[in-house]
């Protein structure tokens, strides 16, 4: 995942956590202090992130609403690698992947050589 870099005007890809926070969409940068950027899309809500990590927060409730990412293209990348490790995971251990940890070094491409060298066949 890229570095999120919060300047005045810059938009990102806004993922909620829940269905009442709304559908994913962009939200744009209005303010930027020491600590948080304040962050609002279409609606009178506002969101805030704290600019060291990028952790969303509710400015009225103060519950994390969701996740941000620099572009929707990059959290479609991020969901098709999960599916993917999963996937495999799933395959090589007969029941589903999870609790198996992606290594940071393994990339979709990595993934898809490794299930092409295990079943040859498939497609």
């Amino acid at each position: 995942m890229s570095k999120l870099e919060f300047k005045l005007g810059a938009k990102f890809w806004f993922v909620p956590a829940a269905d009442y926070h709304g559908k994913a969409r962009t939200l744009t940068v209005t303010r930027v202090g020491r600590k948080w950027a304040t962050l609002k899309g279409d609606s009178w809500q506002e969101y805030r992130a704290e600019l060291a990590t990028g952790r969303m927060d509710f400015c009225s409730a103060h519950c994390a609403p969701g996740s941000l990412y620099v572009s929707r293209e990059e959290y479609d990348r991020g969901v098709a690698l999960a599916s993917a490790w999963s996937a495999l995971c799933s395959r090589l251990s007969g029941s589903y992947g999870w609790g198996v940890s992606r290594p940071a070094h393994v990339t979709l491409e990595t993934i898809v050589q490794v299930r092409k060298l295990l079943w040859p066949g498939e497609p």
